[in-house]
């Protein structure tokens, strides 16, 4: 019982690592500013379609969603950013 529950708390957090050095990674290959937007994205459908596998989680094929969707996920983040970023704005004036 307690074996299990450690196994699965420390794959977790190894999962939680592993996508944390790949977000970074992918940011900063898209210069910060136009990485930031795709990195999140790339990360959170690559957890989306492993969940908790360590084993499937390759950064290759990261980054070959990220280079394929790159400028459709800058448009969306920088459109979200630009509707939700005013009204943000409204709210704290």
């Amino acid at each position: 019982m307690i074996g299990r529950a450690a196994d699965k708390i420390f794959t977790r957090v190894f999962i939680f690592l592993i996508m944390t050095v790949y977000f970074w990674i992918y940011t900063v290959a898209g210069l910060v500013v136009l990485g930031i937007g795709p990195a999140f994205r790339t990360v959170t459908e690559m957890h989306m379609d492993k969940q908790w596998d360590y084993r499937l989680y390759h950064f290759k094929e990261g980054w070959q969603r990220f280079k394929r969707h790159f400028w459709q996920m800058n448009l969306h983040t920088w459109l979200f950013l630009g509707v939700g970023g005013p009204s943000w704005l409204i709210i704290y004036i």
